[in-house]
Formats: C-alpha cells, sequence, structure tokens
C-alpha cells in the first residue's frame, strides 16, 4: 500500500511539472507586450454609457513609452480641448491649459464621466503594478485560456485584486475581473476585437462594465497605432505637456 502510494504521488508531481512547464515565463508580461506596443502612438476614444444611454465621448492622443511613461493629449469633447495628463512612473498629472494648472491625481479617481479609472486609461501594462500569484489553464467561452490572479505591488494601485484571462494561442486579454480592497468585484472588461497585421497591433476594442449596474459601461477603442512614430524621453515631461496642448 506504501509503494502504491509512493507511486501515485510521483506521479502526480510528474504530471504537475509537464503541466507547468506548458506556461510561459514572464506570461504576464508577455500579454502585456502582445496587447499594447511597450512604445507607440496611438488614437483614444471612450464613450461613456449610462443606463444604456450614451452620455460622453473622449477622444484623445496617446503616446506610451516603456512601463511607467504615458502621455494624452485631448481632441474632444470641445470643453477639453487644452488639457492632457501625463503619467511618470506612479505619479499622474493633469494640466489644464487655459488657467495654466497643473495638478497630480490619484490612480484611483474616476476618468471623468466613465467607469473608468484614472489607473485604466493611464496605463497600458499590469506587469508594472501587479504581481502574479496564481496561474492555471482553464476554459473560458469554449476558448483554453490561462487564469491569472494579480495582487497590487502597492496600495496606491487602484485594485487589490485583478483575475485576467490570457488566450493560450495569442497571449491576449480576453476578459479581466477588478477587485476592490474589500475584495468585491467593481467592474469588468471584455476585450471584443482585436487586430493584428503581421504581428503589429492595428486595432482593439473593449467594454468596461460596472458590476453592480451593468447599464453603466464605457466602450474604448485604441486605433491608428504608428509603432514607427519617434517618441523620445523628452516628450514625458511636465514641460512637453504643457507647450503641446491645444
Amino acid at each position: 500500500m506504501k509503494k502504491k502510494s509512493f507511486v501515485l504521488i510521483v506521479v502526480s508531481l510528474v504530471l504537475c511539472f509537464f503541466a507547468n512547464a506548458e506556461i510561459p515565463d514572464n506570461l504576464l508580461e508577455k500579454s502585456d507586450l502582445a496587447y499594447v506596443p511597450s512604445t507607440s502612438k496611438f488614437h483614444l476614444l471612450i464613450e461613456s454609457y449610462e443606463k444604456n444611454i450614451k452620455k460622453q465621448y473622449y477622444d484623445l492622443d496617446a503616446y506610451v513609452k516603456g512601463n511607467g511613461k504615458y502621455l494624452v493629449i485631448y481632441n474632444n469633447p470641445a470643453i477639453m480641448k487644452g488639457q492632457g495628463q501625463l503619467r511618470l512612473d506612479k505619479t499622474i498629472y493633469m494640466y489644464v491649459r487655459k488657467t495654466d494648472r497643473l495638478q497630480q491625481v490619484s490612480a484611483r479617481t474616476n476618468f471623468y464621466q466613465t467607469v473608468l479609472s484614472q489607473e485604466d486609461v493611464m496605463s497600458s501594462m499590469l506587469s508594472y503594478l501587479y504581481n502574479t500569484q496564481t496561474v492555471e489553464e482553464t476554459e473560458l467561452d469554449g476558448k483554453n485560456v490561462y487564469k491569472l490572479t494579480l495582487l497590487a505591488k502597492e496600495k496606491r494601485c487602484t485594485y487589490s485584486k485583478i483575475i485576467t484571462y490570457i488566450d493560450v494561442e495569442t497571449l491576449l486579454p480576453v476578459k479581466r475581473l477588478f477587485y476592490s480592497y474589500s475584495d468585491q468585484l467593481i467592474k469588468e472588461s471584455i476585450i471584443e476585437e482585436v487586430n493584428k497585421e503581421n504581428g503589429k497591433m492595428k486595432y482593439v476594442r473593449f467594454r468596461v462594465v460596472n458590476s453592480s449596474n451593468t447599464s453603466n459601461y464605457s466602450i474604448v477603442e485604441m486605433k491608428d497605432f504608428d509603432d514607427e512614430y519617434e517618441i523620445t524621453d523628452e516628450m514625458f515631461s511636465v514641460g512637453y505637456l504643457k507647450a503641446h496642448v491645444k
């Protein structure tokens, strides 16, 4: 009996080893880079809905470089022209040209009249803000996915925990669940469309839904990716932000 139990334990360990061997190293970071290029210029459109009725839209130009450098310039609505935001490492700045006002904003603050947080808009890489706690292979809507449980690296992060489902073949995210620091599900993100050409991102569309009121949601589109656009470190400064909002 003891010998049989020993054999079963060994077989279980071997099977566990091979199952884990199939999971790529740095899976979250690889998924981040498959989703949004680490250095790029793109167009960002956000539509906000309340009770399934469109209430507001936002049109921005976005520039990203590496983990902690992110710049957005507002094009529309008209009332927001002359405004922009800058992320440097963990700090987010907002600038209004009309009043020449620069202020820091919390990552947890709502992004205007949307269900998005500032972190949702001003960060493109989950691996920069969250650690992977667990990884498992599972199935979601008939698709083979990795299920990752992520924990915030520090308290200033907007969410205490995120569960993200990643397509096994493409490493693109499929769905994300966001939890508060009281461990309540507060919103979910469903990736609805991703288009790539020759391995380069062309278009992304996803929906972020308020979990307590599913008729309130935001639709986000990322398009016109330009990976050839020259993006320099000098662009991610308060001086550049002030000089380029129009």
